[in-house]
């Protein structure tokens, strides 16, 4: 159940990273939530549309980025070494 939720958050992540590329690009049309998501990452804020997909958090971006890559590499050592 939690590596499912993980997994559905790097989704969104990876998705709207893309999309944020692609618009800056102009290969996209930026929609208002994804220019939400851009101005929060701009902010140094984590955006709301990732917060909807994760677990609960009031840590800035930075904060928050590095508190995900921990709990990723937690649960790859799960997989890798079994539960501890």
């Amino acid at each position: 159940q939690e590596l499912t939720r993980f997994n559905s958050l790097t989704r969104v992540i990876v998705a709207t990273l893309k999309d944020i590329q692609k618009a800056i690009q102009g290969l996209l049309l930026m929609s208002s939530d994804l220019e939400q998501v851009f101005l929060s990452i701009f902010n140094g804020k984590t955006p709301a549309m990732w917060l909807a997909n994760s677990y609960p958090s009031l840590k800035p971006l930075g904060g928050y980025t590095n508190d995900l890559i921990e709990r990723l590499k937690f649960f790859q050592a799960w997989i890798d070494n079994g539960i501890p």
